[in-house]
Order: C-alpha cells, then sequence, then structure tokens
C-alpha cells in the first residue's frame, strides 16, 4: 500500500485517467 497519504493521492489520480473504474474497486 501506501505509506503516505500524499503518495496515495497521486496514486489514485494516476489510476483516475487510466482506469476510473478501478479507483472506485480500490478505495478502502
Amino acid at each position: 500500500g501506501y505509506k503516505s497519504m500524499d503518495s496515495c493521492k497521486n496514486g489514485i489520480e494516476s489510476v483516475k485517467k487510466n482506469a476510473p473504474e478501478a479507483v472506485t474497486e480500490k478505495q478502502d
């Protein structure tokens, strides 16, 4: 997983552009 909230946010933003559906599934 991500070590910090900042990294998590950046990761989600990247995934959002590539696979928006994945973001909804990855959100715990």
